[in-house]
């Protein structure tokens, strides 16, 4: 017996009418005819099974049973319908079987029935039939089924599993059709099934979808009432399906509004010589078709830009040494393409220096998986000399390195455009360098003159016409100066030399020269750097004060009145952020893209007014790039202007703590009273001899008496009188081994200053034992400097100076006349060998570069291969008038100790002389 329990489903009172019922609303949607056309071989198993089969409601109510039940129990189909179980049951199992049934109805499992394997049932006559009973369960679709396997207990157990292998076979085609007729209805293909009368009896959605129409429409129409719109399009399905034959071909359809390409495959079904119907099948293949005419443009153009490009491809199997080219790549060798190529061949293309890098490439490539770029020399299958770029990467295979792939290019042209390129560049280079030299050298002469003249005796308008021409001369040169900055940032843009450097002490040196410029045009100024700000750090210091000075010179030109503003910050990127805030014209908004463009100023006016040549933010722009930071603009037109920058830093590394050492002479101090017990406390830490004074008074009359003091550092904010009058009077009582201090940082009185010659700027009066120790330090290296740069250093010692140029021999006569003991003039590089050989007194060497018969870099390169130790070991100071970075590194690369730049002026040239005796 077999039970086939649902909770769904109401079954007719036929029992055939039922199970027809039942199979045809298994799914009840698009599947409906599909299912019904095999609905009826269900039945037929059913009928044919030698087990009992019953269908039973959740009430225990009987609604179907086949003829095997019938021969059973005896009883027939009519009698057993709508009928309780309970009637195949003898009294003792009847009490609480319903009840049984439905707990078993909620959770069916496998398993035996009865008492062991054996049950006991009633038939109709009442007699007791022993039974073994097998349950199964089946769930299609979300109802539940309960299949029991009946049979008498005396049949074989072969007999037993026969009944349940057709059991499970049973529930495996209706799993196996009902899983078909989903694949089929949730398929992306278009199904359309008809029978032998030519009747559609089932479609999917996707054909549905296709025709934008319902499927119940479709059901029972012919296949020309499916496709009547196109009739004359689909002439050739039309016949092949009257004549049964099978077809398979595309057709463009207009579908809705749009054009589509359809693929159909029309496949008769036939049972013996009989036509039992057709399958349809239709894929729209619109967009692959479009994707395979785009692949096919595609393809055209890579093969368009790889001839275009002269550029190829390759693969190289590494098991089996299979090469392959594309077409590209035998052109490129010159070679007919498709003719077999192996490895060894194709590397022999490769000029004999070129060869054992590519193999070296190769197989270092092979072992460690690294890709390779090469641009090496070629030899073509014609004997012609060109250049390839070869690039190559591993495919792996199971962690083997499995192929070689990579790319192989002409590059010929592009490597004859970088040669062009780089000679143009050396060409700039080289007028740069001689335009540097040709221009430099007139001002130096200038300047130098200028200088010698204004130690001369001169009347007042004399003095005027020579501050005038110092004036023009400057103007000039820093005008050159910045054309070839400008210059050399384009041809170095990456020349960047970092140093450890205080960025208060950079400050300090940066922002005097402005200051005093500023209080000449009576502007307020002011610098502030935030605590939060690192002292001590790693940058180029002299691309940061190049720039500083640049945005500076421009907010002091262009501020009539107000005041002029520096702010270091540190902003949230870890970045310095300097600012320099001014009261001037202010800038429109769209005016303010074009401040840092080259050549470029908003107004001609103020060039006419102020000169320039519109290089400085330009520079500065270029500058603060290279040093991997931005710079920008905040402006109000009438207000002012706010120029910043951001620099990334580096802290410089941490030293040891070690305790502050301050190595200077007596020093004699003017402070406030106030502040006197501090500067005692301090110096006395640092075992500093101080004398500490309270006025002027008291300093002249120390001055005096005290013949011990070698530096007197006097605080211009701290002064009671004029500071003109107190440093007239102090410099009629201090020696030539003395030294003059100013500590600057009061408002008002800096013009008196630029004719000291030792002023220190201070943002702040020291009010803290660290304050008075740095102070302090800053008096050590000014001291330091000042000893170094004595001109004592120069007395008695015999200079060769070699130099062709007239005026610049008679500057640097002038300048050294009575500081050095003898100076010996060579107007080349012949004549300074004749005088070394001449002079064996010679202390040391200043030599120009570019002069004729035998330049500076060979004369040089001669002495220091001389046999003559002292000679070879001279101090050489080159004194050239080249300013770019090569000229001036071969000026070291020859052997030269230093490199002095035209112009200069007097203080200079002594004191890199005096570095060197």
């Amino acid at each position: 017996m077999v039970y086939v329990v649902t909770n769904r489903i109401p079954f007719a009172q036929s029992s055939t009418f039922g199970i027809t019922h039942y199979v045809a609303n298994m799914k009840n949607n698009t599947s409906i005819d599909l299912l019904g056309a095999f609905s009826k071989s269900v039945e037929e198993i059913f009928a044919a099974c030698t087990a009992a089969i019953l269908l039973v409601d959740e009430n225990a109510k009987i609604r179907y049973c086949n003829d095997a039940v019938r021969f059973l129990f005896g009883y027939q189909d009519y009698e057993l319908v709508h009928q309780s179980i309970d009637l195949l049951l003898p009294r003792e199992f009847r009490f609480g079987h319903e009840e049984m049934f439905k707990r078993y109805f909620i959770s069916p499992e496998r398993r035996q029935m009865g008492n062991g394997t054996v049950f006991p049932c009633l038939n109709r006559s009442g007699e007791r039939i022993d039974v073994c009973i097998g349950l199964n369960t089946l769930t299609l679709e979300g109802e539940t089924f309960v299949i029991a396997n009946i049979t008498e207990a005396q049949e074989s157990s072969e007999a037993l599993a026969r009944d349940m292998r057709r059991s499970e076979l049973l529930r495996s085609r209706m799993n196996e059709q009902k899983r078909l007729i989903q694949v089929a209805d949730a398929s992306n293909s278009s199904v359309l099934i008809t029978d032998e009368n030519h009747q559609v009896t089932w479609v999917n959605k996707s054909l549905a979808f296709l025709l934008n129409k319902n499927i119940q429409d479709l059901i029972g129409k012919s296949l020309n009432e499916v496709f009547s719109d196109y009739r004359e399009e689909l002439y050739d399905l039309f016949q092949a399906y009257e004549d049964g034959l099978p077809l398979k071909r595309s057709f463009l359809l207009n579908v809705n509004g749009n054009f589509k390409n359809l693929s159909m495959m029309l496949s008769p079904t036939q049972s013996q010589y009989n036509l039992k119907g057709n399958v349809l099948y239709i894929n729209d293949t619109t967009e692959f078709e479009r994707l395979q005419h785009d692949l096919e443009e595609s393809s055209q153009l890579l093969a368009t830009i790889a001839k275009i490009a002269k550029i190829g491809y390759y693969t190289l199997d590494i098991e089996t040494n299979e090469l392959t080219w594309s077409d590209e790549v035998y052109l490129i060798h010159e070679l007919p393409v498709g003719i077999p190529m192996d490895v060894d061949t194709a590397i022999s293309f490769y000029t004999n220096q070129s060869r054992p890098v590519i193999e070296k490439a190769i197989e270092n490539s092979i072992h460690t998986g690294e890709p390779f770029d090469l641009e090496l020399p070629f030899l073509t299958a014609k004997e012609r000399d060109i250049w390839v770029r070869a690039v190559g990467y591993i495919e792996f295979k199971e962690g083997k390195a499995a192929m070689l792939k990579g790319a192989f290019q002409d590059i010929t042209h592009m490597r004859l455009s970088a040669i062009e390129a780089e000679r143009g560049i050396r060409a700039k280079s080289a007028f740069l360098a001689n335009m540097s030299h040709e221009l430099r050298t007139p001002i130096n002469g200038i300047l130098g003159v200028s200088e010698i003249l204004s130690e001369t005796n001169l009347s007042e308008q004399q003095a005027e016409y020579l501050s005038v021409l110092s004036k023009s001369a400057s103007t000039l040169l820093s005008l050159v100066n910045q054309v070839l900055t400008y210059a050399k940032l384009e041809e170095y843009p990456d020349d960047v030399h970092k140093s450890e450097l205080s960025i208060y002490t950079l400050m300090q040196q940066v922002v005097f020269a402005h200051k005093v410029a500023c209080e000449r045009k009576g502007l307020m100024f002011s610098m502030r750097i935030e605590d939060d700000v690192p002292e001590h750090m790693m940058a180029d210091g002299e691309k940061l004060e190049q720039i500083l000075n640049n945005v500076l010179s421009n907010a002091v030109k262009f501020t009539v009145f107000g005041s002029i503003s520096v702010n270091i910050t540190r902003n949230s990127e870890n970045e310095l952020v300097f600012s320099v805030s001014d009261t001037g014209p202010g800038i429109r908004e769209e005016d303010q893209e074009m401040l840092f463009e080259a050549f470029r100023q908003l107004d001609m006016s103020y060039a006419r007014q102020h000169d320039g040549t519109g290089l400085g933010l330009a520079i500065s722009k270029a500058l603060v790039t290279n040093l991997g930071g931005h710079i920008g603009v905040d402006s109000v037109l009438g207000t002012g202007s706010t120029f910043w920058f951001t620099l990334p830093y580096e802290l410089a590394s941490v030293k040891s703590a070690q305790a502050v050492s301050v190595n200077i002479p007596p020093v004699l101090i003017m402070v406030t009273k106030q502040s006197k017990a501090k500067w005692v406390s301090a110096t006395e830490r640092l075992n500093v001899s101080i004398v500490i004074c309270e006025n002027e008074t008291e300093v002249l009359q120390q001055l005096k008496q005290n013949d011990q003091i070698k530096i007197v550092l006097l605080f211009v904010e701290w002064l009671t009188k004029p500071l003109k009058v107190v440093k007239q009077a102090v410099e009629r009582l201090i020696s030539e081994q003395q030294i003059l201090l100013f500590s600057y940082s009061k408002r008002g009185e800096s013009a008196y200053l630029e004719d000291c010659e030792h002023v220190m700027y201070v943002d702040r009066m020291p009010d803290s034992t660290s304050d008075i120790e740095e102070q302090l330090l800053i008096v050590e290296k000014y001291y330091e400097a000042y000893m170094n740069s004595s001109s004592r250093k120069l007395e008695g010692k015999h200079l060769l100076v070699v130099e062709d140029n007239e005026i610049n021999q008679m500057i640097f006569k002038e300048m050294l006349n009575g500081i050095a003991g003898k100076i010996t003039i060579a107007e080349n590089g012949e004549l300074a060998l004749t005088k070394l050989a001449e002079h064996d007194d010679i202390d040391i060497i200043v030599m120009d570069c570019q002069m004729p018969e035998m330049d500076g870099y060979e004369c040089t390169t001669i002495i220091r291969n001389s046999n003559d130790e002292k000679c070879r070991n001279l101090p050489i100071i080159a004194a050239t008038a080249h300013v770019l970075n090569d000229e001036v590194a071969k000026c070291y690369s020859v052997g030269m100790d230093d490199v002095i730049q035209k112009p200069f002026n007097k203080h200079q040239l002594i004191k890199t002389i005096a570095n060197y005796l």
